[in-house]
């Protein structure tokens, strides 16, 4: 019999309460009324079991199941009076099978169509982001989630920024696989990808992937979802947290059944040339149902759309791969976790401009490639104490990346001859080690609290090549940070409907700094520690209609470093930064409407920035404080066979005093995050002679913004809007999908640079891509 597997929506089982594992144990269910995928998503990642089903998946709506009950029971409420049944092939695995024929056997309840009368609830994602399982609507704070399965834009050719399309106060900047970085809700630092630490902290699974290096841009391929918490999260993730937590989730090993899939892209970019893409995943049980091994490939060769002028064929060609192996094993109530992954992309040149913003060539210049590459290994164990959960999760992750620079405008103030060439490769280390206990069964208290150590290794070897082939040593940095930490949050309920929560993190935060320039007689080292604490609270209030309305403040901290231009300290100091939210999410017209709205006021001290010194080098320095307000909303709509989507982003992100306290007559616009951004898009499923059509229209707007706090560097990009069109045809396990992105072709500048040794003295953009199509065929066996 052909089998086909239903997949938890949130694949972080090794965060759901490991109490609940086996099916005869009781913990806390939380399901609404949905269909029964979406019951069994949210089910599944609150019990941390597998489930799967033998043929299609039954269509048909489950009531909402709620209490203090075991898997087993829950499953039971789910399928009552109707044809199937749920058994148990393990103890974390059931499989969803029809019941023997009876004679009066009750007949199968209506199967969901686009012409139902009633309106189809959105289904309520179980989302693991505070380290612990729970509703996304039932959060008291801001938060966002970016699912696959749902989203138009996924695979090996999708990675930060199409999650950042569809979600509202998340920025991405996308100059190369060295530079990524991303912002949340205006608190940017920097457009130079320079030494300072992220304001973003980014995370696969258990394992903190970054702490001064880019963003990886891990590829959407076999994800489960992304999670982003917006503000800052120091209490639960420790420094450098300020602008918010980024949060992978990969699918997990499923012991329940054999599955796998795979899918391959062809396509090509107006006045580009052909790309292709393919993905495979492969999942395995092993140990009687006791385990599962899971492996996950992919690559992508992707066109180009820039162009020297007077030299044939485009320069920005890239190519990325990628590979994870995962591995689980159950032994009674306790789970191991096992997962390694690596992804390497590199581009044949950069792809700016200096011509102007819509033009798609360039003056010629030397080549200017560019690499990132990322390894990680993490294992993570957790499983029950008494009536809580304990987890212990380690990981250890290490990036590559590394470019090339045409420095020959700079090459009087680097003492050299031009042309001159500028190769920097940095390498970063990456360990974490974290120890939480969370409560389980209480429903009046939960709590968690953990003890963590996270280790950064940052070292940076920059060398310029001039015409005479001599390597000439440039820049030499290192960096070590050592944070130790504890860490609590306790959330009570006060009454039925109001929650109150607090936490906090004490942690002790140790910098090491060394730096060498060519120019400097002696390197330049320096160290420091910093013992601090960064609070927050809440307050949740229950809506009588489901919804929820909170009020939440936080704050976060960021360790300082080394600054060459600073002749007094040498340093640059800490910057912390703290918010207030107040907002309210909910639902209407009998589920089937979601709206989600909130204002925030951030306070940023000391606001640490990357800037180019005059001879093209990137050091960091403290700019003054910043006061960023806003407010931002999102709505979705289903009903029949239409589902809209739409949010914006209205914020107010300035530099209000100077480094020395004195109150700026002007205030300064924040870099790169614009003042308006929105977004709108509509579906249309349809059922025709066996195939499930689905075409949608996306668009998106991003307003004007600023490159930097610098006044000669102080450029316009932005201001312009783009549409993707989707079709996709679905039969069984087959899937084929006809995509073009920026349907009209729109130019703009998305970003106003390109070279640091040359930006000083020309005008440089970033032109969006033209428009681009491919078409997908995918299979799952």
């Amino acid at each position: 019999m052909a089998i086909r597997w239903c997949w938890a929506v949130a694949a972080g089982v090794s965060l759901a309460p490991a109490a609940a594992y086996a099916g005869d144990r009781d913990l806390n269910i939380d399901l609404p009324a949905a269909t029964l995928g979406q019951a069994i998503a949210a089910l599944s990642t609150q019990a941390g079991i597998s489930i799967g089903t033998e043929g299609a998946l039954p269509d048909l709506r489950t009531p909402a199941v709620r209490g203090h009950i075991s898997a087993g029971k829950a499953l039971d409420r789910l399928l009552a009076g109707t044809p199937w049944k749920a058994r148990q092939v393990s103890p974390f695995a059931w499989r969803i099978v029809p019941r023997p024929r009876q004679r009066s056997a009750p007949p199968p309840p209506p199967r969901i169509t686009e012409n139902d009368a009633f309106p189809t609830p959105i289904p309520d994602v179980v989302v693991t982001a505070r380290k612990f399982a729970e509703a996304e609507s039932s959060i008291p704070g801001p938060f966002a989630v970016y699912t696959p399965s749902r989203a138009e834009r996924t695979g090996a050719s999708a990675g930060s920024r199409a999650v950042a399309q569809t979600i509202d106060g998340l920025t991405a900047i996308d100059t190369g696989p060295d530079a990524g970085r991303l912002f949340v809700r205006g608190v940017a630092d920097t457009p130079f990808s320079g030494y300072g630490q992220s304001p973003v902290s980014v995370e696969i699974d258990e394992a903190r992937t970054t702490f001064d290096a880019p963003d990886p841009d891990l590829r959407m391929v076999d994800v489960a979802r992304v999670e982003l918490l917006k503000g800052p999260q120091g209490p639960l993730y420790g420094t450098g947290a300020l602008g918010g937590v980024y949060r992978v989730i990969l699918n997990p090993p499923n012991p329940a059944a054999p599955a796998a899939s795979f899918r391959f892209d062809l396509g090509g970019v107006q006045g580009g040339g052909p790309g292709a893409a393919a993905e495979a995943m492969v999942n395995l049980p092993v140990a009687n149902g006791q385990g599962a091994i899971r492996a996950v490939a992919y690559g992508e060769l992707a066109p180009g759309w820039i162009r020297d002028v007077g030299r044939p064929g485009t320069l920005n060609q890239t190519r990325s791969w990628g590979a994870r192996l995962a591995g689980r094993y159950d032994l009674g109530e306790w789970r191991v976790t096992l997962t390694g992954l690596t992804q390497s992309v590199a581009a044949r040149d950069s792809r700016y401009t200096n011509i102007n913003g819509e033009d798609l060539v360039r003056t010629a210049r030397l080549r200017e490639p560019r690499e990132g590459d990322i390894s990680q290994g993490a294992a993570v164990l957790t499983g029950p104490l008494g009536a809580a959960t304990l987890t212990f999760a380690s990981s250890i992750t290490g990036q590559h990346v590394a470019r090339t620079d045409d420095a020959s405008a700079s090459a009087a103030l680097l003492g050299a001859a031009a042309p001159l060439a500028y190769h920097e490769a940095r390498d970063y280390q990456l360990i974490d080690e974290e120890l939480r206990i969370a409560s389980t069964a209480d429903r009046r208290l939960s709590w968690i609290a953990g003890l963590s150590y996270l280790h950064s290794t940052t070292t940076v070897a920059g060398r310029l090549t001039p015409p005479s082939g001599a390597v000439i040593d440039a820049l030499d940095l290192k960096r070590f940070v050592k944070e130790f930490s504890v860490y609590g949050e306790g959330t009570l309920r006060l009454a039925p409907r109001l929650r109150a929560a607090l936490g906090a993190r004490l942690f002790l935060s140790t910098v090491e700094d060394g730096r060498a320039e060519k120019a400097q007689v002696q390197a330049e080292a320096n160290s420091g520690s910093t013992i601090g604490v960064t609070p927050s609270a809440s307050l949740a209030y229950d809506t009588s209609g489901g919804g929820l309305v909170y009020f939440r403040y936080a704050s976060a901290y960021r360790p300082g470093g080394l600054d060459p231009a600073n002749t007094v300290t040498h340093r640059y100091d800490a910057d912390q930064l703290s918010n207030f939210d107040l907002g309210a999410r909910g639902t209407a017209l009998r589920g089937s409407l979601t709206l989600d709205v909130a204002a925030y006021r951030t306070r940023w001290l000391h606001v640490q920035s990357d800037y180019l010194l005059p001879d093209g080098l990137l050091a960091t320095h403290n700019v003054g404080d910043a006061l960023i307000i806003g407010i931002e909303g999102s709505l979705a709509w289903h009903t029949g066979g239409w589902t809209l989507s739409a949010g914006g982003t209205f914020q107010h992100a300035r530099l209000t005093r100077g480094e020395d306290g004195t109150k700026l007559v002007t205030d300064l616009r924040l870099p790169v995050v614009p003042d308006v951004a929105g977004r709108v898009a509509l579906a249309w499923r349809h059922d025709w002679h066996g195939w499930s059509i689905a075409p949608s229209l996306a668009a998106r707007y991003g307003g004007p913004s600023r490159l930097s706090f610098d006044p000669g560097l102080d450029r316009e990009m932005g201001g312009f809007g783009e549409a993707d069109l989707t079709i996709a045809a679905t039969r069984g396990r087959m899937r084929v999908t006809l995509s073009i992105d920026n349907l009209f072709d729109a130019r703009g500048d998305s970003f106003a640079f390109g070279n640091p040794f040359s930006v000083r003295t020309e005008s440089q953009y970033t032109p969006t891509r033209p428009r681009s199509g491919s078409l997908s065929f995918g299979v799952d066996f």
